[in-house]
């Protein structure tokens, strides 16, 4: 992610086209282009708008930041990233969670960020980029490929020494330029999700599994008080019934024809 008025450079990838063409990644790519197209005609003002600042703050702005990018090259980095390592990713995660990965990501790059920027009093220097959101996905790259190599280096250890590089302009990047923060923040985050991921879809499928065992058993209960209200009926005649157990197998035989 990058602060609105400095250009920055960026290690390069190798170039790994990642395959067929994935839902969210194309979604992805073509809103960050389309939104690059609008920044050309509207400018600063959206910027200041959309990007993420302190001073001009809004809640939408943890998304809309993610959108926009500050130079041709800032886009050409983030979508060039995101195009050869997230399809990928996206095959490997499914859609849904990738896209949860990459949305969560970024926010949490910028919330990284912003006690820095209050810190060093950038507060009304909106922040702008997907960097924090990608570089989750580089994070998720490496952990399910990491011995495919990105610029001769095995993944796994590519996307450590990207972090080194950030942590390290952290202290010694005096323009900042670079919100090299959230992109550590992007990163850390996509390490986090991955290693959550399998105790959530755990405890989701128990949740699962209790909702269903419920409702087999508010099932079977119910079923027990028909038959106990027909064998009433049997012995007893439909009168015997009370006024309660008449609007029980009244609702019942509605439950049942729906």
């Amino acid at each position: 992610m990058k602060q609105y008025y400095q250009s920055y450079s960026r290690p390069q990838l190798r170039l790994n086209f990642g395959g067929k063409m994935t839902p969210v990644v194309l979604a992805l790519l073509i809103a960050n282009g389309a939104m690059f197209i609008v920044q050309q005609f509207v400018g600063r003002d959206m910027t200041l708008a959309l990007g993420l600042s302190i001073d001009h703050f809004g809640p939408w702005q943890f998304i809309t930041c993610m959108f926009l990018h500050g130079d041709l090259g800032h886009i050409l980095f983030n979508m060039f990233a995101l195009f050869i390592l997230g399809k990928d990713v996206e095959r490997s995660m499914k859609s849904v969670p990738f896209a949860v990965l990459y949305f969560t990501a970024g926010v949490f790059a910028s919330l990284c960020h912003l006690p820095l920027a209050a810190l060093r009093g950038h507060t009304d220097v909106p922040l702008i980029g997907a960097s924090g959101a990608v570089f989750g996905v580089l994070m998720a790259f490496a952990y399910y490929y990491p011995k495919r190599q990105i610029w001769f280096i095995p993944a796994r250890y590519f996307v450590w020494i990207l972090i080194g590089i950030s942590m390290l302009l952290l202290v010694t990047d005096t323009q900042q330029g670079v919100a090299h923060l959230a992109h550590i923040g992007g990163a850390l985050w996509g390490l986090a999700f991955l290693r959550a991921r399998p105790w959530w879809e755990k405890f989701m499928i128990t949740q699962k599994q209790r909702r269903a065992a419920g409702e087999a058993d508010k099932y079977r209960r119910k079923r027990r008080r028909i038959d106990e209200l027909l064998d009433k009926i049997n012995r007893e005649g439909i009168a015997s019934l009370t006024d309660e157990e008449r609007d029980f197998l009244k609702k019942a035989s509605r439950d049942y024809r729906n």
